[in-house]
């Protein structure tokens, strides 16, 4: 039986649909890698490092790079943006020398691209590790919130 990665953001209905969709593969096969910014940032970054130890450790042959609930994600960035704390920090902050010498900005940084971008980057970044045996299979996965299942992408 085939071992499944989910990568997915904090909506509670990406969980949920992932199981209800799934159902008859045996949860011992399923691995849901949840994180506030599924975003890889880096190939050598602590997300990538997450996978390729779920690939070898646990034997993982698909991946499945979910794209998150625009209206929640954008509802979390708008939390962050109207936190005035945060706000004053990171003005201080891209005053520093250490942004300066840095290609992003902080805010980019924290609250980072848009849905459309992170799913393709990630799926890419995945797909094309040196380290990423070549026969896991890296998959797009879309939550379809009017019919309440997902949408399977292997055109990648």
């Amino acid at each position: 039986m085939k071992k499944m990665l989910f990568v997915i953001g904090t909506n509670p209905e990406m969980e949920q649909l992932i199981k209800k969709e799934i159902k008859h593969i045996d949860p011992k096969n399923i691995i849901i890698l949840q994180r506030f910014h599924p975003e890889i940032l880096h190939p050598f970054d602590d997300l990538m490092k997450d996978i390729l130890i779920s690939v070898y450790l646990e034997g993982v042959q698909e991946i499945y790079v979910a794209e998150d609930d625009i209206e929640y994600t954008n509802n979390i960035y708008s939390s962050l943006s109207q936190n005035k704390e945060l706000q004053q920090k990171i003005k201080a902050f891209d005053s520093t020398e250490i942004t300066k010498s840095s290609e992003n900005d902080i805010s980019e940084w924290l609250i980072g691209k848009s849905l459309d971008n992170k799913i393709e980057s990630n799926t890419k970044i995945i797909r094309e590790h040196p380290l990423m045996p070549s026969e896991v299979v890296v998959n797009k996965l879309y939550p379809d919130k009017k019919n309440s299942k997902l949408l399977l992408n292997r055109d990648i």
